[in-house]
């Protein structure tokens, strides 16, 4: 489990990690607990959707969008 940062001027939430592999997988999951998680596409995230792959390696920084449909999460 890793806490996202809210950035209110930009209306996402952001975490970034060290040492990230490609193909790992990943979901986003809400207040420590798997009653509302997010997964599937990261260009269109659904609710009990499959893992996310990580495409990047590295340190890579994840913007989750939840106030624009669809959500969105991506990998900079």
């Amino acid at each position: 489990d890793v806490e996202m940062t809210y950035d209110a001027t930009a209306q996402t939430w952001n975490v970034t990690l060290q040492n990230v592999v490609a193909a790992n997988e990943y979901k986003v999951r809400f207040n420590a607990d798997w009653g509302l998680n997010l997964g599937g596409d990261a260009a269109n995230l659904t609710q009990d959707g499959a893992n996310l792959k990580t495409v990047k390696e590295g340190t890579v920084t994840y913007e989750l969008n939840i106030f624009a449909h669809p959500y969105t999460i991506v990998e900079k």
